[in-house]
């Protein structure tokens, strides 16, 4: 099969496109023909070098967590599932090594969904890590008339973020980010407002009251949490996606888990148009070092997909 892999650790021109192993499918897998590869600051987080305490490597790596496309074949445990049939999943585990950034991928059952009718597969590639950071850090939160804070809200998770608070019941949600992207996040439901010094007197502004919300969905880390810390009523309804400082300070350390039932929620409400995936960029499997000069430099809206199949 074509891929992309890395056999060291580097800026995006270690990632080298070529002729790749087939993946080894066991029998509680399936063996997916992979169409569009979401792009996630984790994978070039990972390529960098910096996300070694966390994950397991072994040289060469495929990267890639998320993808869309069709079973080719499926092991026992998939008696309902028959080749052709349009998945979506998040192939994460506890090790980096045989990723989604190819055209065949091995995962198991619990990893994936099915595409729902309506839901093309380019955007179905660019849900799963983000919607379900997104969905699991804000659902166990929000209650009906909460104020919501989400800084990066423009990007690929704050912008499924800013959508799915208003849908869990959520009366405000602010979103920081940049001027140019202020129209889109009003667009999908939330108040903008411009990042850096000021932030605690502009939120205060929107909210009225007593100028505090009740949770925060902090995307950036360190350097914006004395800000989240500080808008926020409660310590503990603070989340934070990146590896920072927050569950000292009483908040949470959040990053997505697989579960087929989110996934499968996420996808329906995509597929209805309850939810939109804001796709910035498609981009060539081949061409997938340009995918990751354009994310690490984090002015990127909504996703960057890579198209895998021709």
């Amino acid at each position: 099969m074509k891929g992309i892999s890395h056999s060291g650790f580097g800026g995006p021109e270690v990632l080298a496109y070529g002729e790749l192993p087939d993946p080894i499918v066991h029998l509680d897998e399936a063996l997916v023909r992979v169409h569009a590869a979401g792009v996630n600051h984790l994978e070039a987080g990972i390529r960098a070098g910096f996300m070694t305490p966390f994950f397991n490597n072994f040289p060469p790596i495929i990267p890639g967590f998320d993808f869309a496309g069709e079973i080719v074949s499926a092991g026992y445990t998939f008696e309902d599932y028959q080749p052709g049939d349009r998945v979506l999943g998040i192939a994460l585990k506890d090790y980096v090594k045989n990723g989604t950034y190819a055209e065949l991928v091995a995962v198991p059952r619990r990893l994936l969904a099915r595409v729902p009718e309506g839901l093309d597969l380019i955007e179905a590639a660019a849900l799963p890590t983000a919607g379900l950071a997104a969905w699991q850090s804000l659902r166990p939160l929000i209650r009906e008339g909460d104020t919501v804070f989400i800084n990066s809200a423009s990007g690929g998770v704050g912008h499924i973020a800013v959508q799915l608070a208003r849908h869990f019941g959520a009366s405000t949600v602010v979103g920081a980010c940049s001027p140019g992207n202020h129209e889109f996040v009003r667009s999908l439901g939330g108040l903008p407002t411009e990042y850096g010094p000021g932030i605690e007197s502009r939120v205060a502004e929107l909210v009225g009251g007593d100028g505090r919300v009740d949770v925060v969905l902090d995307l950036v880390g360190d350097e914006t949490l004395d800000s989240s810390f500080a808008i926020v009523r409660k310590p503990d309804h603070v989340v934070c996606l990146n590896p920072s400082t927050a569950e000292q300070r009483g908040g949470h350390f959040r990053t997505a888990r697989p579960d087929q039932n989110d996934l499968e929620e996420l996808a329906r409400l995509a597929s209805t148009g309850d939810l939109h995936v804001e796709i910035s960029k498609t981009i060539p499997l081949e061409l997938a070092a340009d995918a990751h000069h354009l994310i690490q430099d984090r002015h990127v809206r909504g996703k960057l997909v890579l198209s895998v199949k021709p």
